[in-house]
């Protein structure tokens, strides 16, 4: 690390000591830190520094939240302990090879089980109809969510999962590749 580099991560590091910052705003404040001390960093190295700043000061994410309609059903909690988290534990090793903050891994874990358990339940015999959308910033973390979400429903049962991932190419592209390496490729 450059000694630049180093008071870049000194002055980032010493303004989350009394404010914190979700992973957006950090990676935010550190580019326009960047720009302000002249460090001109490029962009994967403020990203590393980012990661290493989350790591250090273990970043969390929140829940979110949910809508529920009045017949809204769990079934999950039961079902779990029944359930090979197969590609929900490649998926879970990916996200800490990657360097994702254990705090944000758990929290995802949470949150796809909230999400997983208001789907509708694919061992049972009977009718449902259930649909959901993921809403979120960007960069917040939608992808890796349902990246999640996917591999949790494989692991539950479901034969078929449809990702709408927007109008244009290059962000379709984007999230395909980004779901082959959580989801297919081992």
């Amino acid at each position: 690390m450059t000694a630049e580099l180093k008071h870049l991560d000194d002055v980032v590091s010493q303004s989350l000591a009394h404010q914190r910052k979700s992973g957006t705003e950090l990676r935010t404040f550190i580019t326009t830190m960047n720009g302000a001390l002249n460090v001109n960093a490029g962009p994967d190295a403020l990203e590393q520094l980012a990661r290493d700043i989350e790591e250090r000061f273990g970043i969390t994410m929140g829940l979110g939240a949910m809508v529920d309609d009045e017949s809204f059903r769990p079934w999950l909690d039961e079902a779990k302990a029944s359930i090979d988290p197969f590609y929900w534990d490649r998926y879970k090793k990916l996200l800490h090879k990657n360097g994702l903050p254990q705090d944000v891994i758990t929290t995802t874990d949470e949150l796809t089980d909230r999400i997983l358990g208001r789907l509708g339940n694919p061992g049972l015999d009977e009718k449902w109809d259930r649909r959901g959308m993921v809403v979120g910033h960007v960069q917040s973390g939608k992808t890796a969510n349902y990246t999640g979400l996917i591999c949790k429903a494989a692991d539950a049962g479901y034969r078929l999962i449809v990702v709408i991932a927007g109008i244009h190419n290059n962000l379709r592209n984007q999230t395909q590749e980004r779901i082959d390496e959580g989801f297919i490729v081992p």
